[in-house]
């Protein structure tokens, strides 16, 4: 079986974040200070996990979809256009639209 090529800013590279392990999960300083809920579920150290918040709104189990996407929205991502228009998309999908 062949290992793939790891994903940019994941693993140890030069381009690793102080708020991501050697492995590429969120280190326990950067979930405490921006997880949300009562496990510090969904924490956004970076854009990839706001993207990856957005992606995975239902799978939580202390926060609704719609707390998700307002914590995402209210982050420092928010403002990102494609951040922006992938929350858009998100709740326009939740209400019921395509």
């Amino acid at each position: 079986m062949a290992m793939g090529k790891p994903r940019k800013g994941v693993g140890s590279g030069s381009g690793t974040s102080a708020n991501r392990t050697a492995s590429g999960g969120v280190s326990a300083a950067a979930r405490a200070k921006t997880g949300s809920g009562k496990s510090k579920s969904f924490p956004l150290p970076d854009q990839a996990a706001a993207t990856s918040a957005i992606n995975l709104r239902h799978n939580g189990k202390d926060m609704t979809a719609k707390q998700v996407l307002d914590k995402v929205a209210a982050s420092k991502y928010g403002k990102n256009p494609t951040i922006k228009a992938k929350i858009a998309r998100a709740r326009k999908v939740d209400r019921g639209g395509k």
